[in-house]
């Protein structure tokens, strides 16, 4: 499936008046076109750098500094608490 879109910016400089009703049409469906790509290759490009990245750069990219010190305070538990099941 091919699509062609053009963006005319020129349709909203016109010595005339108002665009034609056809030219108005086709310059909303070219804009949808656009947003519609520009957040399909955003999405991608975003899929693909969390792919890359380690989930502690994911985090700390993603959360507060308040969500990373309770993470860490959580880790600090579990790993006190396995080493109290350990001694028992």
């Amino acid at each position: 499936m091919e699509v062609r879109t053009r963006l005319d910016l020129g349709v909203h400089v016109s010595d005339v008046g108002e665009p034609e009703p056809a030219r108005q049409a086709l310059q909303r469906r070219d804009l949808f076109v656009l947003a519609w790509f520009v957040a399909s290759a955003a999405t991608v490009g975003g899929g693909l750098g969390s792919g890359l990245e380690s989930d502690e750069a994911i985090r700390a990219a993603a959360y507060s500094k308040r969500e990373e010190d309770r993470r860490n305070r959580l880790a600090r538990q579990r790993t006190s608490d396995r080493g109290l099941s350990e001694r028992r």
